[in-house]
């Protein structure tokens, strides 16, 4: 996903969010508001409404398409976080002491 400015991706995210608000029966609003939450970093959240989308179109392959695309695109946030705030394991020598 190519980045966008902050400015457009909080517009989006605002727009798209309203109109989920305002029919979140509607998979493709919740596909489109999805796309802009992680446009905006908003990661965690864009599984969440792509969770209850599936749960209200269950067939809805696009819907699950985007669940299973956010879910991997969270998980892959989720590890680089991880690797940057691991610390560095002392290796053994070779004597077997540190």
């Amino acid at each position: 996903m190519a980045a966008v400015p902050r400015d457009e991706a909080e517009a989006r995210t605002a727009a798209w969010g309203e109109r989920h608000k305002a029919n979140p029966s509607d998979p493709m609003a919740a596909v489109n508001y999805a796309q802009a939450l992680r446009a905006s970093g908003q990661w965690s959240q864009a599984v969440a409404v792509l969770e209850q989308a599936a749960l209200s179109n269950p067939k809805n392959t696009e819907v699950l398409g985007a669940l299973a695309a956010a879910n991997v695109a969270y998980l892959r946030q989720m590890l680089a976080q991880q690797n940057q705030l691991q610390v560095p394991v002392a290796k053994p020598s070779k004597t077997g002491r540190n």
